[in-house]
């Protein structure tokens, strides 16, 4: 089963108990942490089975997202509010090792390169890299 369908599923979500179950099941099997009922859009891939992924409960993810292994998604130190998380644009590209952290949006056909460190708003249409991520193609 892929996990987009597993974090979606209402069937799981409309149990405290399954939930939690489902969420034991992801880090056991598959070394991630996604909050299953997670706002993700349409055909979210999560490559390599999402492993050491970690997305943290506020984050919105829209359509045709790619994420690959070991990203981290999720808010600053000590902001543990859902309206603090970062927004995922569609059809982006998060390449492996990323870490996309803070209230930021991330624009629309976007690629963030392996080992990145977002920490401010990117526009649409380009391609990030380093740490602090900066744009290095405009796409």
């Amino acid at each position: 089963m892929r996990i987009s369908k597993i974090i979606k599923s209402k069937w799981i979500n409309a149990s405290i108990i399954l939930k939690r179950l489902a969420k034991v099941y992801l880090r056991i099997v598959y070394s991630c942490d996604i909050p299953i009922g997670l706002k993700i859009g349409n055909n979210v891939y999560f490559a390599h089975n999402a492993l050491g992924v970690v997305i943290h409960r506020g984050v919105i993810i829209k359509d045709n997202v790619k994420i690959f292994q070991n990203v981290t998604i999720g808010t600053n130190l000590g902001e543990d509010d859902e309206m603090l998380a970062p927004v995922i644009g569609n059809n982006v590209i998060i390449c492996a090792g990323a870490k996309i952290i803070g209230h930021i949006e991330i624009g629309d056909n976007v690629i963030i390169g392996a080992g990145a460190v977002v920490l401010k708003n990117v526009d649409s249409d380009v391609i990030v890299a380093g740490n602090p991520a900066k744009v290095i193609k405009k796409r």
